[in-house]
């Protein structure tokens, strides 16, 4: 958590002086861990319903520009982390409906030598791609060496070595730094297959020391490293003791294209550095985040709101061709599941995701009205963000769109084309929408059918809703 913490390239002997500069120029991003708000203090009303305004409804028009080849999907966006392999609570029918493609497992020094195999095991009988990710430790070179013995694997296999930095104090980072290429022989050595990665503060720290970390870490780097991880995720992050509603909505609505403004500067340190490689960044723990220990505002992290920044960051990671992955943070609770194994608002997105993000991206261009806000916690002020954006695939002649209403109270009335081929004369849609963006309740789920007119389908959008429409085109 954050408030706690492919191809192989050729072997780099050394990296000049830039590079520092470079990653030092660039990554100075905004933010900081908050304040610890009052539990007492009081605080505008996050109320569980939002009255609806259908006068205040507004067009959108979209088309698609259908191709018969493009840009592969990235089925790996559907991950998710896994507490324990071993632990009853987690019991392996839980698994089985998931609607994951990769599932990632935290080594702690205190598990048991078994716990990696455990979670190979569990993996490889769902089907899923695994991740082990190392934590820091005093002596990570045995901690690790004790886990690797035990890993038995023919299967692709991904390795992180150290999650958090930002945690690190001064004596620790130096020796990881010292370290760490010593450590990803070893993990070479003991796990062939492994791809290794190695993770990167990125956005999200205020003080120099801490974003220096980055620059320190590339240039210690010689041996070869398959991808680097970030926990940049969490947002939007509150800074006040008593934050505000709608300015909380609308920031939450702007907190994946902050993120991915976060991102480009980081692909820049990473093409500079490493000009050979075009080293993928992983997402390797994210969730809608708002306070920690604060209940009344801790609880937003599992309302429509936050599971709306779900479906955002994952279209705009996708969209993205240097993702290599993403872990929604826990299966047990913050948004994904609870500690009852009770489903959560999230696990409906990435079921979403999941019928989405099959064959090929397509062209889809939406005009839409925008949105602007002072922004909140780790958002900056943002302006002309459009109320609707959407992702779209082909799988042969079968389309599919993903749309997410990011309006607080007025729907939307989208009218969608596709000029140079004929839509067949019916489509399905499955909308996710709530009595309201901060409601404690599940997501009313809406399926049906549309008849098109005139090659064109039209439909509305609840507000803070996400919708995915499938139909077919004629040969």
């Amino acid at each position: 958590m954050y408030f706690r913490g492919l191809t192989r390239f050729q072997h780099i002997n050394a990296i000049s002086v830039s590079c520092v500069v470079m990653t030092l120029l660039i990554l100075g991003l905004t933010g900081c861990h908050s304040k610890k708000p009052s539990p007492h203090s009081s605080s505008p009303l996050f109320s569980d319903t939002t009255q609806k305004d259908i006068r205040t409804s507004f067009s959108v028009r979209g088309q698609i520009t259908p191709q018969k080849t493009g840009r592969p999907v990235n089925r790996l966006l559907l991950g998710s982390n896994l507490d324990s392999p071993t632990n009853s609570r987690n019991p392996e029918l839980k698994l089985h409906p998931l609607p994951l493609s990769t599932l990632r497992y935290r080594v702690r020094s205190s598990d048991p030598p078994e716990g990696p195999q455990a979670f190979l095991s569990l993996t490889k009988k769902h089907h899923l791609i695994p991740v082990l990710s190392f934590d820091f430790s005093s002596d990570f070179s045995s901690h690790q060496a004790r886990f690797l013995n035990q890993i038995k694997i023919n299967a692709p296999l991904y390795m992180e070595l150290g999650q958090e930095p930002y945690f690190l104090k001064d004596a620790q980072a130096k020796s990881y730094y010292q370290n760490i290429n010593h450590w990803i022989r070893q993990t070479r050595s003991g796990v062939p297959s492994a791809k290794i990665g190695v993770p990167l503060i990125g956005s999200g720290v205020r003080s120099i020391e801490k974003r220096a970390y980055d620059a320190k870490l590339l240039t210690h780097l010689t041996e070869p490293i398959d991808f680097v991880s970030l926990h940049s995720g969490y947002l939007p992050m509150l800074f006040t003791e008593e934050p505000d509603p709608s300015k909380t909505y609308w920031a939450t609505m702007a907190a994946a294209e902050s993120l991915k403004n976060n991102l480009n500067p980081i692909r820049q340190t990473l093409d500079q550095c490493f000009p050979k490689a075009k080293i993928p960044i992983a997402l390797t723990e994210y969730s809608a985040f708002y306070t920690q220990g604060v209940a009344r505002t801790d609880r937003l992290s599992n309302t429509p709101a936050g599971a709306i920044y779900i479906a955002d960051l994952l279209r705009v990671l996708a969209e993205r061709e240097d993702v290599l992955m993403a872990h929604h943070t826990s299966l047990k609770g913050k948004n994904f599941w609870s500690e009852q194994g009770k489903k959560r608002l999230a696990f409906d997105v990435l079921s979403l995701y999941d019928e989405l993000l099959h064959g090929h991206f397509i062209s889809l261009h939406l005009d839409s009205p925008s949105f602007s806000g002072p922004g909140v916690g780790l958002v900056p002020a943002f302006k002309s963000l459009p109320r609707v954006v959407g992702l779209a695939t082909q799988d042969e002649n079968q389309i599919r769109i993903l749309l997410i209403n990011k309006s607080m109270k007025a729907p939307a009335d989208v009218t969608l084309t596709s000029p140079d081929f004929q839509i067949t004369s019916s489509a399905f849609f499955h909308e996710l929408s709530a009595d309201g963006p901060w409601s404690n309740k599940p997501w009313y789920n809406a399926k049906g059918q549309l008849m098109k007119v005139h090659n064109e389908l039209s439909f509305r959008l609840e507000p803070h809703s996400v919708f995915l429409l499938t139909f077919t085109l004629s040969p």
